[in-house]
């Protein structure tokens, strides 16, 4: 099997873009600051950009471009094309109001933390590789999704991945394993979304274990549990990493009155915030900090307890928090969640990482929309002669 016959043709969909006579990005936040980037690197060289936001409207956009509205660029354009440039959620309301006919593209940075698209030479380099994980899927639903992640990583389109969704939860009783006697640890607890979805279920559980390495989602978390009479949760606030060492922690202060779930050990918020989390820096209503932050392991975390079942979503550190979790794998084999492909390396070395375990895992991909936001959710599902 030749898995580079199986993906798009990533110089064929850029070339395509360049084509039409005038190229307009629609999208002015986070991610529409990387992408464009990202589009002149490809030779694509947007000639104007809009937003749906009035109070954008007139302002300079990366250095070049002033913001205008859609019906601007319809009254001044008649041959055009529309790169969206938003996250799937916002790429949906933005299709909605586009003129019937208009071709369009959805281009969005497709990783959490690196600024960049996977490269064709980057799969032909490592082709073994990606033919060994195109392997372990047992089913033709996972091994669709994960071409379509090749695909969606090699352009920034995420439409085709949004079309495949099939449910709104991490938790998927088609595929894990439930226990009455299940220890649920959560890493990357944010305020407490997750453990409601657990809780709908998995009904009956021994216990829960919730992590979160920020101080005021954590807070939020705890009073969640409090008044939520969630029995049996222990909440734990500590960054998990691969090995105890410091990190530097990038985060916000004083963020109570909105959601911000980008705190992260890799880049700075300013990189990663939105729009309106901008407005309100400058408007000395939430703050910018970096912070020292003790990491731990998971095996010394939970060397006093027996997980059934771990989900893992922290802003791109769910390799390093799985290397330090190889004693609790190996030892009881618990089912584990994942984001799937939130950086280049992950696509191949997250399952490589848990097949070197030899614990015998099972691998399976779904799409899931969560919380507005469209995921492949990777389910590693270990035997029941370990459990």
């Amino acid at each position: 099997m030749n898995i580079l016959t199986k993906v798009i043709d990533q110089d064929k969909y850029f070339e395509g873009i360049k084509s039409h006579k005038n190229v307009i990005l629609y999208g002015a936040g986070n991610k529409a600051r990387q992408t464009i980037e990202l589009l002149k690197g490809r030779g694509v060289i947007p000639c104007d950009v809009c937003d749906g936001n009035k109070e954008l409207w007139g302002q300079i956009f990366a250095q070049e471009y002033v913001i205008k509205s859609y019906q601007e660029i319809r009254e001044t354009y008649r041959d055009y094309c529309i790169i969206v440039a938003a996250t799937i959620r916002n790429a949906l309301e933005i299709v909605r109001v586009l003129d019937a006919g208009v071709p369009f593209y959805h281009v969005c940075s497709p990783f959490k933390i690196e600024s960049g698209f996977l490269e064709k030479q980057d799969i032909e380099k490592n082709r073994n590789e990606y033919e060994a994980v195109f392997s372990v899927w047992p089913d033709e639903e996972s091994k669709r999704l994960y071409i379509e992640n090749i695909n969606s990583r090699l352009c920034g389109n995420f439409m085709e991945l949004h079309k495949l969704e099939d449910g709104n939860s991490f938790f998927d009783d088609k595929i894990l394993r439930n226990r009455a006697d299940g220890v649920y640890v959560d890493v990357g607890a944010y305020t407490g979304d997750t453990l409601c979805r657990f809780l709908e279920y998995a009904g009956t559980y021994k216990k829960m274990i919730a992590v979160e390495a920020d101080q005021e989602n954590c807070e939020c978390l705890r009073r969640f549990v409090k008044y939520g009479r969630i029995r049996d949760a222990k909440v734990i606030q500590c960054g998990v990493w691969s090995e105890e060492k410091t990190m530097r922690f990038y985060t916000m202060r004083h963020k109570s009155d909105m959601s911000y779930d980008m705190s992260n050990f890799y880049r700075g918020t300013d990189e990663q915030a939105d729009n309106r989390t901008l407005q309100k820096c400058a408007a000395n209503m939430m703050e910018m900090v970096v912070e020292d932050m003790k990491m731990d392991t998971l095996d010394h975390l939970l060397e006093d307890e027996r997980p059934t079942l771990m989900k893992i979503n922290a802003m791109a550190a769910d390799l390093p928090i799985l290397e330090g979790a190889e004693r609790i794998i190996t030892r009881y084999c618990p089912d584990i969640i994942l984001e799937y492909g939130v950086r280049p390396d992950y696509l191949i070395d997250e399952v490589k990482y848990l097949n070197s375990l030899g614990v015998g895992y099972r691998f399976y991909l779904r799409q899931k929309n969560i919380y507005g936001d469209t995921k492949t959710i990777l389910y590693a599902i270990g035997s029941d002669e370990n459990a």
